[in-house]
């Protein structure tokens, strides 16, 4: 994903920082709304929209769309553009999906071994997909920028 000239030596680390806040925050999609919708006085009465979801969706979708686009800004062919961003997508997805922290921590007291299975096999995948978006946002912002190889010639 880092393949432009462009000098960012000094932006790298508050850069990855606020991804680091951004990926944060969006794992628990329900503090963030209830933060924000405290922070703007807003009562349940008068609120606009009356759930966690909208966040949740938001987040997913413009980190989904961010890695789309900066792959056709790198030069990429769109397949392989959206492919990235659909993945990021589905990445996103399971790690930003509402499973509070108290949840998984109340796995333990779930009387059905089923459910407290797939209940601890979806925390599991929520931390494995939250640990592969650190990774790839640490690369994106630490990686040196090098130049995208010539194509291939094409036959027609």
């Amino acid at each position: 994903m880092v393949a432009e000239n462009e000098p960012r030596d000094a932006w790298r680390f508050p850069l990855l920082f606020l991804w680091l806040l951004y990926l944060l925050l969006g794992v628990q999609p329900e503090f963030l709304f209830y933060a924000l919708r405290e922070a703007g006085h807003v009562t349940t009465q008068r609120a606009f929209v009356n759930s966690h979801w909208l966040v949740y969706t938001a987040w997913v979708l413009f980190l989904a769309w961010f890695i789309a686009r900066r792959g056709l800004r790198l030069g990429m062919p769109l397949q392989d553009a959206v492919g990235r961003g659909l993945r990021v997508l589905i990445l996103a997805g399971i790690a930003f999906y509402p499973i509070g922290l108290r949840d998984a921590l109340q796995i333990s007291q779930v009387p059905d071994p089923g459910l407290r299975n797939l209940l601890l096999v979806s925390a599991i995948a929520k931390v494995v997909a939250f640990a592969l978006l650190v990774l790839i946002v640490a690369y994106y912002c630490l990686a040196t920028p090098r130049p995208l190889p010539p194509e291939p010639p094409r036959v027609p």
